[in-house]
């Protein structure tokens, strides 16, 4: 069950859906081919029963609208959503109040008058040339300094890090696949392992290793393997002092049967790398979460 409001970007989905579109909009996609992809992501719009069904439409014509992308098919089913009632039926069967549903009224009474001429001021799609480059293959065994377990901020300049930034330590993560979301964004399976050296690790150190999870402390809370898609950016690297050490032959049967999940969404990144290679708490636990080392999974499974 999501979240609605009044707004047009109050629902869980449309809030989600703007970021998406801000993202996909820079890919060179005809109107048509964009409207598809974001069907592909949330299925929801293929569906009129569904409760966010309206809510994807309305969204998807107001976002066209604001980058002056025009597509009489997005246009006319959102207008039809309005002239029929549809949102606001499906809005009171998910129990808005009287008072909401009056200014939900109102909301789409000012949608319809905006779509009914041009932006004044369309955004630029700022379209992409070419994909982006992968900064790591597939096997490749990267490692990292660390302090107190956690790689540098990367959240802070470059400046900032030199200053603060002392190393007492190091990790290592490996790349397990990569991929192209939409077929121009980088992905990456990356692999924490539980290795915290006072050294830098070599590739024999990492092959030796156990994967790492994360796990909240919790009774009942099954530990979460520290393997997740995720992105990052050159920048990035620079900062957190990537280095690769070298490359592994992987098991890929191996690796899709342990972790099936993770490789049904290549394309749908859910972490940043940096966030995955800064697990510890300094002072304040997040979530409560830790990691612990997985007995369970050790690297050499993998490996052919």
């Amino acid at each position: 069950m999501g979240a609605w409001g009044v707004g047009l970007y109050s629902s869980d989905l449309t809030n989600d859906l703007k970021g998406t579109f801000r993202e996909i909009v820079r890919v060179p996609l005809s109107d048509s081919e964009l409207v598809e992809a974001l069907l592909d992501a949330y299925p929801a719009g293929r569906d009129p029963e569904d409760e966010d069904y309206t809510d994807f439409w309305l969204a998807l014509a107001d976002l066209f609208h604001a980058y002056g992308i025009e597509n009489a098919g997005v246009l006319e089913k959102a207008q039809e959503i309005i002239t029929t009632e549809a949102d606001l039926d499906m809005k009171r069967a998910l129990e808005l109040s009287a008072s909401d549903l009056r200014k939900r009224e109102r909301v789409l009474a000012d949608l319809a008058q905006k779509w009914s001429r041009p932006h004044p001021k369309p955004r630029a799609r700022r379209l992409m040339k070419a994909p982006e480059p992968l900064l790591f293959g597939a096997g490749d065994c990267v490692v990292f300094p660390t302090h107190k377990g956690n790689a540098a901020p990367a959240f802070k300049t470059a400046k900032d890090i030199d200053v603060e930034f002392e190393p007492d330590g190091w990790g290592a993560f490996v790349v397990l696949a990569t991929a192209r979301r939409h077929g121009y964004f980088a992905t990456y399976l990356a692999a924490r392992l539980h290795l915290r050296a006072k050294s830098k690790p070599t590739l024999q150190d990492c092959a030796g290793s156990v994967i790492s999870a994360f796990h909240m402390g919790l009774p009942y809370v099954p530990r979460d393997p520290m393997v997740k898609v995720t992105t990052t950016t050159r920048a990035e690297v620079k900062k957190l002092r990537l280095e690769t050490v070298g490359q592994f032959e992987l098991d890929d049967d191996a690796l899709r049967q342990a972790f099936p999940e993770r490789y049904e969404t290549l394309d749908s990144p859910s972490w940043s790398l940096p966030g995955l290679l800064r697990p510890y708490g300094e002072g304040i636990s997040v979530v409560l979460e830790h990691p612990v080392p997985m007995k369970k999974l050790p690297l050499r499974r993998f490996l052919t």
